[in-house]
C-alpha cells in the first residue's frame, strides 16, 4: 500500500468526480476511486476523506450534495449530483 502521490488539480479532480456522480447516492470513499484511479488506499476512510475535500468544493460550487434518506436501518447517505 502506498499514499497517493500523483497531484492532480482540483478542477480534473472535481471533473472526474462529477462524472461518477449520479441520482443514486455513493460514498466519498467510491468516488475517490474515480479521482485516483491507480491509488490503493490502507482504509475507505483515507480514501473517504480525501474525496471529501474535494466533494466539499464541489457542493460549493452547487455541482454536489450530500443527502440522508429514509430513518432507522433502511437510511440511505451519500453524495449526488445536483
Amino acid at each position: 500500500m502506498r499514499r497517493v502521490t500523483e497531484r492532480v488539480p482540483i478542477e480534473e479532480c472535481c471533473r472526474r468526480a462529477f462524472a461518477v456522480l449520479s441520482g443514486t447516492s455513493k460514498p466519498a470513499s467510491s468516488i475517490a476511486q474515480a479521482i485516483w484511479p491507480e491509488a490503493s488506499w490502507r482504509a475507505a476512510q483515507g480514501a473517504g476523506a480525501a474525496a471529501s475535500r474535494v466533494l466539499k468544493a464541489m457542493e460549493k460550487d452547487g455541482r454536489a450534495a450530500w443527502i440522508v434518506r429514509g430513518e432507522g436501518r433502511s437510511r440511505v447517505w451519500g453524495w449526488v449530483r445536483r
